[in-house]
C-alpha cells in the first residue's frame, strides 16, 4: 500500500540541465517530508542531466520508472561534490522494451535502484546516448527520509458512530518496522478537540478473539467519530530520536 506523493514541482531547464525543485514541508519535531518531482528531458546524441537537491532529512533518493525513446548507454549518478557514486550501463537497467510496455511511445523501461544517506546539496543524474538519435526521457524521483510513517488506506466511506477499521505502517528505509509496541492514533474535529484517542497494536482482535492480522507490521486500531463533519485523523510515533506524524483529513457521514 502506497502513500500518494507530492505532485510534479517546477524544472528550471538551463543549457541541458533540468534542475528539480524540491519542496520538503516540515513535520512535527523538524522531520522532513518525502517529496517528489519529474524528470523530462530531451536528448539528441550528446548526455544530457537532471538536477536533484538533496537537502533536510530527506535523504533516501527513490526513483520511479524511467522512460526513454532514445537508447541509453549509461546512467550516473554524480554527488554534489563532482564524484560519479554510481554508473550503470543502459543493458543493466533496462528492465522491458517499449513494445512490451504499457504506453510504448514513452520508449523503453530502466529501473534505477534507490540510494540511501545521499549528502545535502546538488546531485545530478547524467544519461549518456548510445548513439546520436534523438528522444525524450521521462521519469520521476522522490527524496524521502530514513524512517517514515504512513497511514497507507483509510475509507472515504465513514459514518458517524460507526467502527472503523485503520491501519499504520512505520518503515525504517522502506523496509516495515515491526514490534514497535504501539502507534498513538486520534481523531480531532476542525477546531482541533480529539474526539478519539488509542494506540494501533500489531496483532489486534477482534470481538470475538480473532486475529485480524497476522503480520506484526501492521499496526490496527478500531476508531469512531462521533458526529457528521470534516475530521484529521492523526498517528504519531518517535523513530530515530524523532518524533514522526502521519494524517488525513476524513469526511464522516
Amino acid at each position: 500500500m502506497s502513500m500518494h506523493l507530492a505532485p510534479a514541482l517546477p524544472r528550471v531547464r538551463r543549457a541541458g540541465l533540468a534542475l528539480l525543485l524540491v519542496l520538503l514541508p516540515t513535520l512535527s519535531g523538524g522531520a522532513r517530508a518525502q517529496a517528489t518531482s519529474g524528470i523530462s528531458l530531451r536528448i539528441s546524441g550528446a548526455p544530457v542531466e537532471a538536477g536533484i537537491a538533496v537537502g533536510g532529512d530527506a535523504r533516501r533518493m527513490v526513483f520511479g520508472t524511467l522512460r526513454s525513446t532514445a537508447p541509453l548507454a549509461k546512467i550516473e549518478l554524480i554527488d554534489p561534490a563532482g564524484r560519479t557514486v554510481r554508473s550503470d550501463t543502459g543493458a543493466a537497467l533496462k528492465r522491458m522494451p517499449a513494445a512490451e510496455a504499457v504506453r510504448p511511445e514513452l520508449g523503453d523501461v530502466y529501473f534505477l535502484p534507490e540510494l540511501r544517506d545521499a549528502a545535502p546539496g546538488a546531485w545530478r543524474l547524467r544519461f549518456v546516448p548510445a548513439g546520436a538519435g534523438t528522444g525524450r526521457i521521462v521519469g520521476a524521483v522522490s527524496l524521502r527520509p530514513r524512517y517514515e510513517l504512513m497511514l497507507p488506506m483509510v475509507e472515504s466511506g465513514w459514518r458517524a458512530g460507526a467502527p472503523t477499521l485503520i491501519e499504520v505502517l512505520a518503515s525504517d528505509n522502506g523496509e516495515a518496522l515491526a514490534n514497535l509496541g504501539g502507534i498513538r492514533v486520534w481523531i480531532e474535529d476542525a477546531r482541533g478537540r480529539r474526539v478519539f484517542e488509542g494506540m494501533a497494536q500489531a496483532n489486534l482482535r477482534n470481538a470475538r478473539g480473532i486475529l485480524v492480522s497476522d503480520d506484526p507490521r501492521n499496526y490496527l486500531i478500531v476508531a469512531t467519530a462521533p458526529a457528521p463533519g470534516r475530521y484529521r485523523l492523526v498517528a504519531t510515533h518517535a523513530l530515530g530520536g524523532r518524533a514522526l506524524r502521519a494524517e488525513r483529513a476524513i469526511d464522516v457521514h
